[in-house]
C-alpha cells in the first residue's frame, strides 16, 4: 500500500478556498496542486478521513486571515502534510493552525504567525497535540512567529511528538515552552532553536511526564521573562547526546556561541539558520543520531550528513547548498500486503520494497545502488562485483516496470516503535528522489 497512492488524486487548480475543499473530496484522499498563490480559509476544515496534502513542486501557502484556525483532524485519522506554508492561523482554543487528535506527519513545511490566544486553553500557538494518543511527527520544517497564549508556542499538548532536522525561532508562549511544551513523550532530534521566549523555557514538560529528550540540537538565546528557571529548558530533559546549550545551561550539552547565522534561505524547501565558520557544533554532533532513523543522514535542506569528520549539531550541515530538491516518489512496502506488517524482533527477516512507476518517476531510471531504506542497502548482491543485483517487476499490474528492493531488517534502523519507512536515492540523472509508505511493527510486547 503505497502513502500517496499514483491514481483518483484530486488536484487544485486554482488556489482558493473553493477549488480546495472540493479537490479534499478525492477518492483516496490525496491532494497536489497546480497551482501558486495563497489559499485563504473562511472556516476551519475538519478532516475526518486519511487525507495527503501535498504542495510539491509550488509555492502554496494556507492562511486563516488571522481569524480562522486552519484544520482540526479527528481521532483515529492520519494525515501527512508536505511542503506547504501555513500561516495566520488563529483560534482562541488550542492549535491556531491545526488542532490534532489523530496522527500527523508533516515535512517540508513552514509555520509562521499562527496564534492560540486563550490565557488557559492556549496551547500549541501552530500545532496542539491534544490527547494521550495523538501522535504527531515534524520533520524538514520551520516554524517562526507562532503565540501560544499558555504554553508551546509552535508545539504543545499531549501524546507522543517526535521533532527532527527542523527550525524553530522567534515563537513565544506566556507561561512555558516558548517553543515546545510537551505533556507526553518529547523526541528533539538534530534541531535549531533560537530566540524562543516563555517564561519557562524554550523547551520545557512539568514533573510527571516525558522527559523531554534531546538529541544533537542547538537550544540558544532563549528569552525568558520572570522567573529563576527561565532558560532554555525547563523541566525534565534527557541528554540523548550531541546537544548544544547557550548562554545558560538549562539544557544538556555543551555550553558555547553556536554563531548562528540569521533565519534564510539557504538552500532547501524552507529557510534555515546554517551555523557560522568556526561554530563550535561544526562536527561535534553524535554521528550514530545523524546516521538513524529519523535524521537518515540528511540535513533539513536535503544535503549528506557528515560533510565533515562528524555531522553537525543542529538541523544544518555547514556546506554551500547545491543539491537540486528531492522528488517525491511512490513507493510500497511489501507490494501487496496490507497491511505492511513486519516482525520486529526477526532481524533476519527481508523486507521487500518497490519503486513504482508513475507520471512522475519512470523507476527503471533509478541508479539502484544508490537506495537506501532506513540506512540499509539491497541485500541481494553480485557475487562477483559485490554490487547491489537490480530486480525489475511489474509490482502493481499497471503495465509499467517498477524497481523492487530487500532489506534485511537488522541492515535498518527500524525499531517497534516506527510507524513509516523512508526510502532515498538517486536516478541515474543525478536527482535526488525520496519515498515514504506506512508499516506496521508487530511482535513488539
Amino acid at each position: 500500500m503505497s502513502t500517496i497512492p499514483a491514481h483518483a488524486a484530486g488536484y487544485v487548480t486554482v488556489c482558493d478556498e473553493a477549488h480546495f475543499l472540493e479537490a479534499l473530496k478525492s477518492t483516496d484522499g490525496v491532494v497536489y496542486f497546480k497551482c501558486n498563490g495563497t489559499i485563504t480559509l473562511t472556516k476551519t476544515v475538519t478532516l475526518t478521513s486519511y487525507k495527503t496534502i501535498d504542495g510539491y513542486g509550488y509555492n502554496v501557502t494556507i492562511s486563516g486571515n488571522n481569524a480562522v484556525q486552519l484544520f482540526i483532524v479527528n481521532s483515529g485519522v492520519t494525515v501527512y502534510l508536505r511542503q506547504l506554508t501555513f500561516a495566520n492561523g488563529r483560534t482562541e482554543d488550542g492549535g491556531g493552525a491545526i488542532k490534532n487528535w489523530g496522527d500527523l506527519h508533516v515535512f517540508y513545511s513552514t509555520f509562521s504567525n499562527n496564534s492560540a490566544t486563550d490565557e488557559w486553553n492556549g496551547w500549541g500557538g501552530a500545532i496542539e497535540n491534544v490527547s494521550s494518543n495523538s501522535k504527531l511527527q515534524v520533520g524538514m520544517s520551520t516554524f517562526f512567529g507562532n503565540h501560544a497564549g499558555y504554553a508551546g508556542g509552535a508545539i504543545g499538548g499531549c501524546g507522543r511528538v517526535d521533532v527532527w532536522n527542523s527550525t524553530f525561532v522567534n515563537n513565544s508562549a506566556e507561561v512555558a515552552g516558548g517553543a515546545l511544551f510537551s505533556k507526553g513523550n518529547l523526541t528533539v532530534e538534530n534541531s535549531t532553536f533560537s530566540g524562543n521566549s516563555a517564561r519557562s523555557g524554550a523547551i520545557g514538560t512539568t514533573d510527571g511526564f516525558g522527559p523531554t529528550l534531546l538529541k544533537n540540537t542547538i537550544v540558544a538565546n532563549s528569552v525568558g521573562a520572570l522567573y529563576s528557571f527561565d532558560g532554555n529548558c525547563y523541566g525534565p530533559t534527557t541528554d540523548g547526546g550531541g546537544n548544544l546549550s547557550y548562554p545558560d545551561t538549562k539544557c544538556p550539552g555543551i555550553n558555547a556561541n553556536p554563531l548562528l547565522g540569521p533565519l534564510q534561505n539557504n538552500g532547501g524547501w524552507t529557510q534555515t539558520m546554517a551555523p557560522g565558520a568556526g561554530s563550535p557544533a561544526i562536527d561535534a554532533g553524535d554521528d550514530a543520531t545523524c546516521a538513524a532513523s529519523p535524521v537518515n543522514g540528511q540535513d533539513q535542506r536535503g544535503v549528506t550528513r557528515p560533510q565533515g569528520l562528524h555531522c553537525d549539531i543542529g538541523a544544518v550541515e555547514q556546506r554551500p547548498y547545491s543539491q537540486p530538491h528531492p522528488l517525491f516518489i511512490d513507493i510500497d512496502i511489501k507490494p501487496g500486503s496490507d497491511p505492511n506488517s513486519v516482525n520486529c524482533r526477526n532481524e533476519n527477516g527481508i523486507i521487500a520494497v518497490a519503486i513504482l512507476t508513475t507520471d512522475t518517476l519512470d523507476a527503471t531510471t533509478v541508479d539502484h545502488k544508490t537506495v537506501i531504506f532506513q540506512g540499509a542497502r539491497e541485500t541481494h548482491l553480485d557475487k562477483k562485483t559485490g554490487d547491489p543485483l537490480r530486480h525489475e517487476e511489474d509490482v502493481d499490474a499497471d503495465g509499467d516496470m517498477d524497481l523492487v528492493f530487500h532489506f534485511r531488517l537488522g541492515d535498518t534502523h527500524l525499531i517497534c516503535a516506527n510507524f513509516e519507512g523512508a526510502l532515498w536515492g538517486l536516478t541515474l540523472a543525478d536527482q535526488p528522489i525520496l519515498g515514504t509508505d506506512l508499516i506496521q511493527m508487530v511482535g513488539g510486547n
